[in-house]
């Protein structure tokens, strides 16, 4: 069976891990490079004394007296032998015999009193030679308490190490357990909790993004539950007609005048829940658009002048005229999409606007302007772009044209407003972008 092994204790496991190696790493590399280092440092001490010496040599005096200070100062002992090996300045002889030193630098252990000596062995051009002796049998020792010194160091550390390693995992994994949390409540959409974290660094940044990931699908599930309420009440009533006449028609009692009543009420039912399932769809579809889908440049004058041709039954019928100002644009747009924009305005401008009205549309360099008439005041702005939602339940409609206008100037990033001045409304775009 696979041991499941949570991230407090792998985040634990991995930072002492972590100390082990760096620990070991360190006393290995200090164990094997220590003693070169050491000798190499000597050795270059002795090099610039051997040089000393023979600048020193044609002043015996001086010379004698730099030997004595090199040797109290530094432990390191000087002979300057004669070709026939008679000693002419000596601290201390070393050897009975400096005939089998090879030239250079050499370790000698001396058994007898247990020591170990660099020696350095130089035969000059003119005879002589010059022996150079330091011990490091001290360094031996040095050593020796260094790694010592530095295991319990070690375990001191690892110690600390552990106490540290385990606040530090147990706070790192503390606010992903927060995270943890609340991402189970909201998976079975409860969206009240919210997360406070303050570390300063990616975890912040996760938190804050999860809260507002949560406000965002808190909002929009209450917005679909509203939507998919209120389409389900608007949707009802026409079938509960279309039903109720469906089941009168099916009587023997009915006249011919009386049928086709009928048949004219479930065929404009019909048509309607059609307008508002083809609406729903829309909105829909505009959720998965992409903004750069069948862009072109396109006339705004001739948009609105195809949308002025679709509803002019409804302008006969309520005798309103218009009044245009239009200066000839182009805007590069997806022409369907903001036709349907246009249609949508219109339409609501010809339901809205008292009988005798006229509506005024201007086009500018920098604006598409709709004004029209109203009766009373609008009490809310903000809620008209709410799907289903009508500020005269006597005009016909379902109150999804402002949302739809709303979805596809978003999606174009378009700049629009709307405003009430005296009894006037007015919806403006700024279409400068395009």
């Amino acid at each position: 069976m696979k041991i499941k092994i949570n991230l407090f204790q792998k985040l634990f496991l991995y930072s002492i891990s972590l100390i082990i190696l760096i620990f070991f790493i360190s006393f290995s590399m200090t164990k094997i490079i220590i003693d070169k280092h050491y000798i190499t440092n000597k050795e270059k001490k002795i090099m610039d004394i051997s040089d000393n010496v023979k600048k020193l040599s044609v002043d015996f005096d001086i010379l004698d007296n730099y030997i004595e200070e090199i040797k109290n100062k530094q432990g390191i002992y000087i002979e300057l032998l004669q070709p026939v090996t008679t000693t002419i300045y000596s601290n201390e002889n070393k050897f009975s015999s400096y005939d089998s030193l090879n030239e250079g630098f050499q370790i000698i252990d001396n058994n007898e009193n247990s020591v170990t000596l660099l020696v350095f062995k130089e035969i000059l051009p003119s005879g002589y030679v010059i022996i150079i002796s330091t011990s490091i049998t001290l360094f031996s020792n040095f050593k020796e308490e260094f790694l010592y010194i530095s295991l319990i160091t070690f375990f001191i550390s690892l110690i600390i190490g552990i106490i540290l390693s385990h606040i530090f995992s147990r706070r790192l994994t503390g606010n992903i357990k927060k995270i943890n949390n609340l991402t189970k409540e909201i998976s079975q959409l409860n969206f009240k909790e919210k997360l406070n974290i303050n570390s300063n660094d990616e975890i912040e940044s996760l938190s804050k993004n999860i809260n507002s990931m949560s406000f965002i699908l808190e909002k929009s599930i209450n917005n679909l539950k509203n939507f998919v309420s209120n389409a389900s009440h608007e949707l009802k009533t026409p079938i509960s007609v279309i039903n109720l006449y469906s089941q009168r028609l099916l009587s023997d009692d009915l006249d011919s005048l009386q049928r086709k009543k009928y048949y004219k009420t479930i065929l404009k039912e019909s048509n309607a829940m059609n307008e508002l399932i083809q609406n729903l769809l829309l909105l829909t579809k505009l959720d998965v658009t992409s903004q750069n889908e069948n862009l072109n440049y396109c006339d705004l004058n001739s948009i609105v002048h195809k949308s002025i041709e679709k509803y002019e039954f409804l302008e006969l019928e309520k005798d309103i005229c218009y009044s245009l100002e239009l200066t000839p644009k182009k805007i590069f747009i997806n022409e369907n999409l903001f036709q349907i924009v246009v249609d949508n305005l219109i339409q609501n401008a010809l339901k809205y606007s008292p009988d005798n009205s006229c509506i005024s549309i201007k086009i500018s360099d920098t604006h598409f302007i709709i004004i029209n008439d109203i009766v009373g005041e609008i009490q809310d702005k903000k809620q008209l772009f709410q799907p289903f939602y009508r500020e005269n339940s006597n005009v016909s409609g379902y109150g999804l044209g402002l949302s739809i206008i709303k979805s596809i100037l978003e999606l174009y990033n378009f700049k629009y407003s709307i405003k009430t001045e005296k009894n006037y409304f007015i919806f403006e775009i700024d279409i400068l972008m395009t």
